[in-house]
């Protein structure tokens, strides 16, 4: 790659990764999956398990319902970061969908339980669990809701952008390097020595799938629909 490539790969100036109406339909898209999945799990644990958000802050941010309304929001980066890795790895459709929901949920290994966490830093204990909680605070059927919920997202983002290829997203994957480092640093900060460790490990395992993957089967791009 010649000078400066990196540095334009990155910022997607040689190849624009989306258009900015299949971004905002991505977004909405999301809003909507996000608020329904969480809507229904406070109120009967499908699809991420029994939890309630505490209201602690009714009266100073938005709320959706009973829902803080920067949590269906906060899908957007998740989701879009996990299909982004899928990008790098396939160009088939159903793998991107699978792929894409694997990635969003080992993301979520990392996110969530530094969330729940958050009487210990600024955003305050705003929701909890009332299933078990294996995985440092977090019960393990949260996880199985995050397949479901993203790889719902991503499936029904491809039906409708069915005519645009798919095209690797650099600036997705840089973006999930940024939230695993900030989740990984607040783990440390407050004390969580044992789940920043583990923090770590997941991410390990999800660079070296990736470089695994890249080194040893060559991705080949998927041409639109004639």
């Amino acid at each position: 790659m010649v000078r400066g490539g990196v540095h334009r790969w990155l910022l997607g100036r040689e190849r624009p990764e989306r258009g900015w109406k299949a971004s905002i339909r991505f977004a909405l898209w999301r809003t909507g999956v996000a608020f329904v999945a969480e809507f229904s799990s406070t109120r009967n644990g499908f699809p991420f398990s029994h939890y309630a958000y505490t209201q602690a802050t009714r009266g100073d941010e938005l709320l959706l319902s009973n829902i803080p309304a920067f949590v269906p929001t906060g899908y957007t980066v998740m989701i879009y970061a996990g299909r982004s890795i899928a990008t790098f790895l396939t160009r088939s459709r159903a793998g991107v969908v699978i792929v894409g929901a694997a990635a969003a949920t080992a993301l979520d290994l990392i996110v969530d339980p530094v969330s729940a966490r958050g009487s210990d830093w600024f955003i305050g204990h705003f929701y909890q669990y009332a299933t078990p909680k294996p995985w440092f605070g977090v019960p393990l059927a949260n996880f199985g809701g995050w397949i479901l919920a993203a790889a719902a997202v991503i499936a029904l983002d491809l039906l409708l952008g069915r005519a645009e290829p798919i095209r690797e997203s650099p600036r997705g994957v840089a973006l999930a390097g940024g939230v695993i480092a900030f989740d990984v640093m607040v783990a440390f900060s407050i004390g969580a020595v044992g789940f920043a460790v583990a923090a770590l490990g997941v991410a390990g395992i999800m660079g070296l799938g990736l470089w695994l993957v890249r080194r040893r089967t060559p991705v080949v791009t998927e041409r639109p629909p004639s």
